[in-house]
């Protein structure tokens, strides 16, 4: 039997090709949180953190502080918002 020559992984899309809130949505599923659950590591009322996931509020326009909250709670690297700022 002959081996697909695709690899699945190339047909998945990079997370930077998604809206932010849809990466911080899939990234809470994975890893089996509740909003309210996010909102508390976070230490943010559960109103914000849903305003972000639903898309209402972008997470890269908000503060540092509460972009960098969400980001730790969700296990995220933050520098994934930002693919045009490299390190040198």
């Amino acid at each position: 039997m002959e081996s697909n020559p695709k690899d699945c992984q190339e047909e998945k899309e990079s997370a930077v090709d998604l809206p932010a809130h849809i990466i911080i949505r899939i990234r809470r599923l994975e890893l089996n949180l509740t909003q309210q659950q996010v909102a508390d590591k976070a230490n943010i009322l559960l109103r914000q953190y849903q305003r972000f996931e639903l898309g209402e509020r972008n997470i890269t326009s908000a503060s540092a502080k509460l972009m960098l909250s969400i980001c730790m709670a969700l296990k995220i690297d933050p520098y994934m918002f930002f693919p045009d700022i490299k390190e040198d």
